[in-house]
């Protein structure tokens, strides 16, 4: 993506319809598969593709979110919001290294595996990551 459209998204926040629909979209889903609106029960959830922070910001009711983007301006942003500051990694959906074997209870990608070169490859990635 280009660098810009980060900042654009982030200053759009959820004021742009795009994203209310899919912030809208990830809480229903995570409220019918992962107990509940926003539960008691801390979960280790990673974000690929966390882009601006949006769904970051959104799953952070329900664990420790973690972001992993391949693109630098997208993690400095996110750090710069305070988001999930010390847990947003520089790298890879298609080799996560960084992260051990069934280390998160859920995973997003959210918007990101239709731009990958390997998608097959993210999604063994996501799996070994995955209790």
């Amino acid at each position: 993506m280009e660098k810009q459209i980060y900042h654009d998204l982030a200053k759009a926040g959820n004021r742009y319809w795009w994203n209310q629909g899919r912030q809208y979209l990830v809480k229903k889903l995570f409220a019918q598969f992962a107990g509940g609106q926003q539960s008691t029960v801390k979960r280790r959830i990673l974000d690929i593709g966390c882009a601006a922070g949006g769904t970051l910001y959104t799953l952070a009711g329900w664990g420790e979110v973690w972001g992993l983007d391949i693109s630098p301006e997208a993690i400095a942003l996110c750090r710069s919001w305070g988001i999930a500051k010390n847990r947003l990694v520089l790298g890879d959906a298609e080799k996560m290294a960084c992260f051990s074997k069934d280390r998160f209870d859920l995973v997003t990608a959210v918007e990101i595996i239709e731009h990958l070169d390997n998608p097959g490859k993210a999604l063994a990635e996501i799996k070994r990551v995955l209790k």
